[in-house]
């Protein structure tokens, strides 16, 4: 279209005012003219501009009419050329493959309306990016159809940005979205917990693991370890599989804290946070000072089937300050419930020195219990001598 010129062709007080469309490569009269003056009675008219900043697809043009009051006004006399660009394309959806595969179905409706609403009557192209690359082209896109493109030839696992842009001759308009493409990394564990065991210098922590991926992509493949760092900077990598608990010992009492991160082939998934753990030993009272000379082991540890078809054993060795009347030894799993008590001495008298019973890592039922970690607790007179811990194994 020609360039056009607008200008006052009569303004003073009192008079008509009025703004007149000239063309500019031959300064003839359009025949395009507005009274001002008749919108602001009694006012001068000046100051003309024209002006798209109020709207980028509007064009303004204004002027000032001074007078008691004064105006500011402004005519939206048209559009910009790129406001006869498409809209962006609507329903823009991202579908990944729950089986973890590389590829990504993308869905979307083509633009029936330009950008400022009025019926689009032209489409020329829909492009489609992956990573700022172009992947596909369409060349001849109906006005308000429904499209979609699979994206089969995603190079590897990982998040993906997409744009959608529509394209006719005055422009262009896009709608942008990402995906997490092909298996993702497990998502952080939940209620990530940690506690003192007893009176010891020993933390268990316990956790629930996730069910899904980080980043909302498919979670085929399994957890293969965990990576946990204590906030002394002490850090552990375990290559265990899936699991729902440990136990940590520290070195000294204290307030300690974890983080916990899982990870599976893909690479190291969410990091969960444990709660403050406050580690305390208390003070010897007057009846433990009688507890000095007794002592807990076991042997083997970790300790295991010995042959095909028998059951593991772990010979717990204590020995007696002096001699003992109501001494017991009873097992504890990693939540501190009761397994087996393997030693129930209320009858007959142990006499001071070296004993040993044998757990064959069964419960009161005489059922083999899960591999993991269990604890064994020695008491006399009713009174907890020591605690230590075994790992049985399968």
């Amino acid at each position: 279209e020609e360039p056009n010129l607008w200008i006052y062709s009569g303004i003073y007080t009192g008079g008509d005012g009025i703004v007149e469309q000239f063309s500019l490569p031959t300064m003839a009269s359009t025949g395009l003219t507005h009274n001002v003056s008749e919108d602001f009675p009694g006012t001068h008219a000046g100051g003309l501009f024209c002006t798209d900043e109020f709207d980028e697809y509007i064009v303004i043009l204004g002027g000032i009419a001074k007078g008691n009051p004064s105006y500011l006004f402004g005519y939206e006399i048209g559009y910009t050329p790129n406001a006869y660009a498409p809209e962006p394309p609507v329903d823009f959806t991202l579908t990944t493959d729950p089986g973890g595969a590389l590829e990504v179905t993308i869905s979307w409706i083509n633009p029936s309306v330009n950008l400022v609403g009025n019926p689009l009557t032209e489409l020329l192209e829909i492009r489609i990016y992956r990573n700022s690359i172009l992947l596909y082209t369409a060349t001849s896109p109906s006005i308000g159809e429904p499209c979609s493109y699979i994206d089969a030839g995603v190079p590897s696992s990982g998040m993906c940005f997409y744009d959608l842009i529509a394209l006719n001759s005055y422009g262009g308009s896009s709608v942008s979205d990402s995906v997490w493409v092909g298996e993702d990394v497990p998502d952080s564990v939940s209620n990530f917990y940690g506690e003192q065991i007893d009176n010891t210098l020993s933390i268990h922590l316990t956790w629930e693991n996730p069910t899904q991926g980080l980043h909302g992509g498919a979670f085929n493949e399994p957890i293969l370890g965990y990576h946990l760092a204590e906030n002394t900077g002490m850090t552990w990598e375990y290559f265990s599989g899936a699991m729902e608990d440990l136990v940590i010992d520290v070195s000294t009492p204290g307030v300690y804290y974890y983080m916990l991160t899982p990870f599976n082939i893909i690479g190291d998934g969410g990091t969960a946070t444990s709660n403050d753990i406050i580690v305390e030993i208390t003070g010897i009272e007057n009846h433990q000072l009688q507890m000095i000379g007794y002592k807990l082991s076991n042997f083997p540890n970790p300790f295991k089937p010995s042959g095909a078809g028998r059951s593991p054993a772990t010979t717990i060795s204590f020995s007696l300050a002096k001699d003992a009347k109501n001494a017991k030894i009873v097992i504890y799993n990693i939540k501190g419930q009761k397994v087996k008590q393997i030693l129930r001495n209320s009858a007959s008298q142990l006499l001071a020195g070296q004993h040993s019973v044998t757990w064959n890592g069964t419960d009161e039922n005489n059922k083999l219990v899960s591999s993991g970690v269990y604890f064994y607790r020695l008491k006399v007179n009713d009174k907890i001598v020591d605690t230590k811990k075994c790992l049985l194994l399968k």
